[in-house]
């Protein structure tokens, strides 16, 4: 499977600027790499209430800070973090291509 790369992402919506039918096509793509990284996202809450759950039967005294920091130290809390984070760009991204589209249409309404 093919890897997201936001920075080519961002040039692609930066060269489709005032071009609606391709920005909508870029959506499309976002679309599905959010409904992945969502899919990831999920397992990654479940992990990491199973790692908590874990550390705190362990520790005596745990903290919930504590707890925090080792999890996002480990390699799942760590993909967990890049994980919150990609979908949180891929709203904002989604979100920004939906109100130039909508700008592009108005635009072009308002032109006849």
């Amino acid at each position: 499977m093919e890897t997201l790369d936001l920075q080519k992402i961002g040039a692609k919506i930066q060269r489709a600027k005032g071009n609606p039918g391709l920005l909508d096509e870029i959506n499309i793509d976002l679309s599905g790499w959010y409904s992945y990284f969502s899919e990831q996202f999920i397992r990654l809450e479940h992990q990491e209430a199973v790692f908590y759950q874990v550390k705190e039967m362990a520790d005596e005294k745990p903290t919930i800070k504590s707890i925090e920091s080792q999890w996002k130290i480990s390699e799942e809390g760590r993909d967990h973090v890049r994980t919150k984070q990609t979908l949180k760009v891929l709203e904002k991204l989604m979100s920004n291509i939906k109100a130039s589209i909508r700008r592009a249409s108005e635009e072009s309404h308002n032109q006849y």
